[in-house]
């Protein structure tokens, strides 16, 4: 399946890029250190040491932030090849987006609260756990290491190739229009194999619970479904490459989900068999388009 002209040129008007990054406080840093058994001569040798400078909770509650963050990205958005950090956000989807991110940006400000009110107890901890490889310069001010956890992000539109160029440099502006629609294409292709590989990861993973041993525990709870009733859900925004045949299979998952008792797959081992066996010719297929399009990377 190609990407068509149309697909391609319309993508700017279906979605924007987002770039995010994040500021992170190094908990760790790698120091020499002198070993006086391993001295020959007269020269003394040193090794590397790695040390964690830092332990507190507000870096736990930081990390439980950008995962939530990632997880939302995950749901929502496209991973883009430009770089890690830019996503293709569809148009349908920028309120949740938006949404999310605000309010990580005021819970940042809690963590950094936090991260302030512990700084005293993280210099005595430090003090005590490093003994004699505790450095005062490895440490800022509570307000400094506070300010270095970050978020920003920023939208920015997928752009064409400015009409102004077309006026002073028109061999300039060919060739940038001709690249423009390759990236584009590949981009594209890129959004297409990630979703196809997405499905393919959920479906299996599902198999393996449906046909454990004889024996072994299956968990049917909210879970089960929960990775791909997310995918439904966000199918038809993110399917920017207009993958007809995926769609079509979406629409048979959704007619299967619909029809799943999940109370009833606890205890009922024929109801177990035949979701499998429903599940197992939708995989099969999606297996089959994912080999066509060749190796999908794993751009998360």
């Amino acid at each position: 399946m190609t990407i068509t002209k149309k697909t391609a040129a319309t993508l700017q008007d279906r979605a924007v890029y987002l770039v995010v990054e994040w500021g992170l406080l190094g908990s760790w840093k790698t120091m020499r250190v002198e070993d006086a058994a391993m001295e020959t001569d007269a020269e003394s040798q040193s090794v590397g040491v790695r040390k964690r400078t830092i332990k507190c909770d507000a870096l736990t509650e930081f990390r439980q932030l950008q995962n939530r963050v990632r997880a939302m990205l995950g749901q929502y958005t496209l991973h883009s090849l430009f770089r890690p950090g830019v996503h293709a956000v569809p148009i349908a989807n920028i309120e949740q987006v938006d949404e999310v991110l605000k309010a990580s940006l005021a819970e940042l400000e809690d963590v950094r609260a936090n991260l302030r009110a512990e700084w005293k107890g993280i210099l005595d901890d430090a003090k005590k756990r490093l003994g004699s490889l505790y450095r005062k310069s490895d440490y800022g001010d509570a307000d400094e290491a506070a300010e270095k956890l970050s978020l920003s992000y920023r939208y920015v539109p997928i752009a064409t190739t400015p009409e102004l160029l077309k006026q002073v440099a028109a061999d300039i502006y060919s060739d940038d229009v001709q690249r423009a629609k390759v990236e584009t294409t590949r981009e594209l292709e890129a959004f297409r194999a990630g979703l196809r590989g997405a499905l393919l990861e959920i479906l299996t993973n599902m198999q393996k619970t449906l046909t454990k041993p004889s024996g072994e525990t299956r968990f049917f709870g909210q879970r089960f479904f929960k990775r791909l009733e997310n995918f439904l859900t966000a199918f038809d925004s993110k399917n920017l490459s207009d993958d007809n045949d995926l769609r079509v299979l979406v629409g048979k998952l959704r007619k299967v989900a619909n029809g799943t008792d999940i109370e009833l797959l606890k205890d009922d081992e024929d109801a177990q068999k035949k979701l499998n066996a429903k599940l197992s010719t939708i995989n099969k297929a999606v297996a089959e388009m994912v080999q066509e399009g060749g190796r999908v990377i794993d751009l998360g």
